[in-house]
């Protein structure tokens, strides 16, 4: 954010940087700051609009032009119908497999709505990555998004008396891994990368072999996510990935 401007100006200037390179953005887009957020963002849809709801850390960070981005980019995503923002494919595959597996803890579903937004911010940071790098003069140094996605990687295993919670928490820190080295991997942010490797490396190790030795089924799955995939391509795609990651913890 430019000293002196207003967060409504600053969501101005992202959405003219985005229609700017043809990711032409419709209807009402409003933004507003919630101090109590634990996480950076996130975007709902209300009646007639779009809002974006930033953190109060967010606003501090020195990224939040680059949230911005990325929340905007999800909503390019959404009007402009891509699979991985189909709300109807998302909600069957996921009813699908809560049904077969009778999940009812709401810390399985948190986690199996968690695992899917991953993919779906891989989608939304292959557009907001274009314009971070279109836009370099106007935002922050890239350099940030390294530091960013490192400080994302887990390092603690969790080890309570609640087996079954453990494999859960663990296996859904290591999907949180993958897909920060994924997003790295995918957008060439090579400073800070090998570190994150390392650091993603001392949680693995930590892990059971199990779960460990599957960690390169899902990176390769998230660097590999194609842009152009239709609609059944898609839910085969998902449907594996959540075979395989409830393969480690039902």
């Amino acid at each position: 954010m430019r000293s002196g401007e207003s967060l409504q100006e600053l969501l101005v200037r992202s959405i003219e940087m985005m229609n700017a390179m043809g990711f032409r953005l419709s209807g009402i887009i409003e933004v507003t700051v919630d101090e109590s957020l634990p996480f950076m963002g996130y975007t709902t849809r209300t009646l007639n609009k779009n809002l974006i709801v930033v953190s109060g850390m967010a606003v501090t960070s020195g990224l939040l032009d680059g949230l911005l981005l990325h929340e905007l980019s999800h909503i390019y995503r959404t009007e402009s119908r891509h699979p991985s923002h189909k709300h109807g494919i998302l909600n069957e595959v996921l009813r699908y497999f809560v049904s077969k597996h009778n999940i009812k803890e709401e810390y399985q579903l948190g986690t199996l709505r968690g695992i899917i937004n991953h993919v779906q911010d891989l989608y939304a940071d292959d557009i907001a990555f274009k314009v971070f790098e279109k836009n370099q003069q106007k935002l922050f140094p890239l350099q940030k998004i390294g530091e960013f996605f490192y400080n994302w990687i887990k390092t603690a295993a969790a080890n309570s008396p609640d087996k079954i919670r453990n494999r859960w928490t663990n296996a859904a820190a290591m999907l949180n891994n993958a897909f920060a080295l994924s997003n790295m991997k995918r957008h060439n942010v090579n400073d800070i990368r090998t570190k994150a490797a390392e650091a993603n490396q001392n949680f693995l190790d930590k892990l059971s072999p199990q779960l460990s030795r599957e960690f390169p089924y899902f990176e390769n799955f998230m660097v590999n996510l194609e842009e152009n995939v239709a609609d059944e391509e898609f839910r085969e795609q998902l449907e594996e990935y959540l075979r395989h990651f409830l393969a480690l913890t039902v």
